[in-house]
């Protein structure tokens, strides 16, 4: 009788912890990881869909909180080595091929829209977060607070195994993706 109940509690303790997570406990791992977030960096390849044809650029996307976030043009080549910089509501932008640099007082957000750090300040603060899920990524929309009818809401796709981001896709009030932004090399609290 002991083997009997034995080997029941055996089925029973595999069937269980083999079990994929629920979208709801992948979003609280999630939500505890990012809760924790210094810093990351990436490589981000943009796509911005206007009303021609799309355009495509591939940075280096940093953030560091509360407030720093930072952008370097790898391609295309001639904005190539182009850097900007927002920090608070200044912005500094270096350009190579012009020796100095341009700063100024930015009081808009629309350009943080594209770093998973304002994705997170938004999550964190916003009630209106939808979760779903696909077989392999975890997929979090929510209402951006914009005025603008380009930046309506962000869609992000987070990897189910690693909880790294993977794609974000900003959309316009009609539901269009604008902008598309694919995430390589994804870091969380570098220096």
């Amino acid at each position: 009788m002991k083997k009997w109940i034995f080997c029941f509690l055996m089925i029973i303790l595999f069937i269980t912890g083999c079990r994929e997570s629920t979208d709801e406990e992948l979003y609280y791992k999630l939500h505890k990881k990012i809760s924790s977030i210094n810093s990351y960096t990436c490589i981000a390849d943009i796509t911005v869909v206007g009303n021609r044809s799309p355009s495509s650029y591939t940075v280096i996307h940093s953030f560091k909180a509360p407030d720093y976030y930072k952008l370097e043009v790898l391609e295309p080549e001639n904005l190539k080595g182009k850097v900007t910089v927002y920090q608070n509501d200044k912005v500094i932008v270096k350009n190579p091929n012009i020796p100095d640099e341009y700063k100024f007082i930015h009081t808009s957000k629309e350009n943080k829209y594209l770093f998973i750090g304002d994705f997170i300040k938004n999550i964190l603060e916003n009630e209106q977060l939808k979760i779903s899920s696909n077989s392999n990524f975890l997929i979090l929309d929510t209402i951006i607070p914009s005025k603008s009818i380009y930046f309506h809401s962000s869609r992000l796709y987070v990897d189910k195994q690693t909880l790294k981001p993977h794609k974000m896709e900003i959309l316009d009030y009609n539901g269009k993706v604008r902008f598309s932004v694919i995430y390589r090399e994804f870091k969380y609290n570098v220096n």
